[in-house]
C-alpha cells in the first residue's frame, strides 16, 4: 500500500524480499492475495504491522500492535517489532496495556494516575 500511494518509493527486489520476510514472520504469507474481509482481525492486524514495516521506517509508532493477537503471534509481532528496530536503527514508540510485554524495552512509562494538565 504505501508504494501505490507515495510515489517518492520505488518497488524492487529488496522491497519484494522484505515483504516476504514480513509476511513470513507474521505468519500471514498465505493470506498476502485476500481481500480485508477475508482476513480476521488479527491476520488484520499483522498485515497493518507489515504495511507499516516495509518501508523500514525509523520512527515505529504503535499503539496496541498486539492487541488482537493470540499469545503465539503477540511474541512474533513484538520480536518484529524489536528486530525492526536493532536492523534499522528505528525508534519504536509503543503503547500497551499488557504489561506482560515491558520486558525487553529499555524505557517505560507508566500512565496511570497521571493527571497532565494544559498550558495556554
Amino acid at each position: 500500500m504505501p508504494y501505490r500511494v507515495s510515489s517518492s518509493l520505488r518497488r524492487d527486489a529488496d522491497t519484494e524480499s522484505r515483504l516476504d520476510r514480513l509476511a513470513r514472520d507474521t505468519g500471514i504469507t498465505d493470506r498476502l492475495h485476500r481481500y480485508p474481509d477475508e482476513l480476521s482481525q488479527g491476520e488484520r492486524q499483522r498485515a497493518a504491522i507489515c504495511r507499516a514495516l516495509i518501508t523500514a521506517p525509523a520512527l515505529i509508532l504503535a499503539d496496541e500492535p498486539t492487541g488482537n493477537l493470540d499469545p503465539e503471534n503477540k511474541q512474533r509481532v513484538l520480536q518484529l517489532l524489536l528486530e525492526q528496530v536493532a536492523g534499522h536503527g528505528a525508534t519504536l514508540v509503543m503503547v500497551t496495556h499488557d504489561h506482560a510485554l515491558l520486558d525487553p524495552f529499555d524505557r517505560v512509562l507508566d500512565m496511570r494516575g497521571f493527571h497532565g494538565s494544559a498550558t495556554p
